[in-house]
């Protein structure tokens, strides 16, 4: 595991701070409780001697820490070191005159503490102000200081460390999520970018993900904030990648727009994400097919068609084809509904009709296995919770006609789902055009009750079999697309236009336009789909 400099001063600059504002705390408590207190001479001297020892504490791990910090630079950097003018280590002048003067104040209340108490408390009360100027000039200055050095630091990682171990990397994966618990935008794409074969590494935003990273890649993971994130690009960077329309994106696209930034998303579905306006903002959309480009341009989003390369969809690389014969006795179902959004135009979830689907599948004249994995998004709302407690109740109950309810968590991988599945049973969500391209039959949920006009503006809906609002037909959908299945022929015209390298090898193409982006020879010849006509 590689360790970021950055990590280093965040992780040791948080005790130092609150050793210096405990010690600060405990002589103002002190020095508060002086005038009340009946002390002799002898117990005046021990209590500035311990004025001494605590005022100490600070100015030692100050100390302590600007050492320890020019130790890890060098252990980090190599034999490179930061620039006086990046960040200067040790106590300025200024510094080193406060220590003495506290230093001569104490030594001196002590002297007169033995002579005459109130010349005493005027020493005491003076060393105690030498200190606290002392305190907060240190304060402030590593507030200052840690900025400059993160910075510097950072930068001195990225290209002593990052760019010679990767024989100066090419491109750079920015990932920021706060509503995720687990990088996985990030894993669905870190195998086909290190399929390329060229040197990058990974920028993330949060902390949490540094880690969740770094234990699961070998590829070097940097955690920057906003500012630094022109220096943790060296200049061999030619291309950024992203899979989120994040508010964390913006810094480094408009810091670096010399740079091709390339939108992937974490998933092709007909809900607003994947047509939303901030897509205009990146150079380029790398879509799975034609299904994407008319979406933009069906909700007014007017993107000019060389911003868009179909490239397919790599993921689906991993998912089996639909059988040639009929399902066995026992007809399995996979039941992956999206997560309750929050606004009303991305509400497509069936999640609070779900127990009541899958007792109606279960409870038919047939066996059905039913798989059931809900979205990682639900397990944060109140409500879904709820849901899913009737969700369980129902999986887990005994059937006379042997069917089976099974409940998938995160770190079930839906592919897996898909492929052992007969039929899907989903919203309208990503969910459905991935498993679209298995070329089996699938049910669509419609909790919003929309009417066919309405449904014409979600294609990926057109192949599917439609539930009613409250799923009371899933038994019947079930039977018939096991069976006759009439949806098939439609259903195959929309997998040819969802996915535009069907007569390609899946990531075929993701590979050939990544490679031609990133060394500056892509052509722009993916697609020459005019959206502004369609728009028309």
């Amino acid at each position: 595991m590689k360790v970021n400099f950055d990590i280093l001063l965040l992780i040791r600059q948080e005790p130092v701070r609150k050793s210096m504002a405990g010690a600060l705390a405990l002589l103002v408590m002190l020095l508060l409780a002086l005038p009340f207190l009946p002390l002799t001479q002898e117990v005046r001297f021990i209590y500035a001697l311990a004025a001494v020892c605590l005022a100490s504490l600070p100015v030692a791990t100050t100390y302590l820490t600007f050492a320890y910090r020019e130790v890890a630079r060098n252990s980090l950097a190599g034999s490179e070191r930061i620039a006086d003018n990046q960040a200067s280590i040790g106590l300025t002048l200024m510094d080193k005159a406060l220590v003495i003067a506290v230093a001569v104040s104490f030594l001196g209340s002590l002297i007169l503490s033995l002579l005459q108490v109130t010349a005493a408390s005027v020493g005491l009360l003076l060393s105690i102000a030498l200190y606290l100027a002392f305190a907060i000039s240190n304060i402030s200055r590593l507030l200052i200081l840690d900025a400059h050095a993160k910075e510097a630091a950072v930068a001195d990682f990225n290209f002593a460390r990052v760019a010679n171990n990767l024989r100066q990397p090419r491109f750079a994966f920015h990932f920021s999520a706060l509503d995720l618990n687990t990088p996985s935008h990030v894993l669905m794409w870190l195998p086909y970018l290190e399929a390329l074969g060229i040197p990058f590494f990974i920028i993330v935003r949060e902390r949490k993900h540094l880690f969740g990273l770094a234990a699961l890649t070998s590829t070097p993971v940097i955690l920057s904030s906003a500012p630094q994130l022109k220096l943790v690009l060296p200049s061999s960077v030619t291309t950024v990648f992203y899979a989120n329309n994040a508010a964390g994106n913006f810094a480094l696209i408009n810091g670096r727009p010399d740079l091709q930034h390339i939108q992937l998303l974490h998933g092709d579905s007909d809900k607003p994400p994947s047509f939303s306006a901030v897509s205009k903002v990146f150079s380029k959309l790398f879509v799975a097919g034609r299904m994407a480009i008319d979406r933009y341009a069906r909700n007014n989003v007017i993107i000019p068609a060389e911003k868009f390369a179909i490239v397919g969809r790599p993921q689906v690389a991993r998912i089996t084809p639909a059988r040639t014969d009929k399902p066995s006795d026992m007809i399995t179902v996979a039941y992956l509904p999206t997560w309750i959004g929050y606004h009303e135009d991305a509400k497509f979830s069936s999640l609070k009709h779900a127990a009541g689907i899958i007792d109606k599948v279960m409870s038919g004249d047939i066996p059905v296995r039913v798989m059931f994995k809900p979205h990682p998004m639900s397990y944060k709302d109140p409500a879904s919770s709820r849901y899913l407690g009737d969700i369980r109740r129902v999986l887990s109950r005994q059937r006379s006609n042997g069917s089976l309810g099974e409940l998938h968590q995160d770190a079930t991988d839906p592919i897996d789902l898909y492929n052992m599945a007969d039929i899907l049973i989903s919203d309208i969500s990503s969910v459905i055009i991935d498993f679209l391209y298995s070329g089996k039959p699938y049910l669509v949920t419609n909790p919003s009750k929309y009417d066919d006009a309405e449904l014409q503006a979600y294609p990926s809906v057109l192949g599917g079999y439609l539930l009613d609002e409250a799923g009371e037909n899933t038994l019947e959908l079930v039977k018939l697309a096991a069976g006759a299945d009439p949806m098939r022929e439609k259903r195959m015209a929309t997998r040819s236009h969802a996915f535009g390298d069907l007569d390609h090898a899946p990531a075929e193409l993701f590979t050939r336009v990544s490679i031609d982006i990133i060394e500056g020879r892509y052509s722009g010849d993916a697609t020459t789909f005019e959206v502004q006509k369609l728009a028309s």
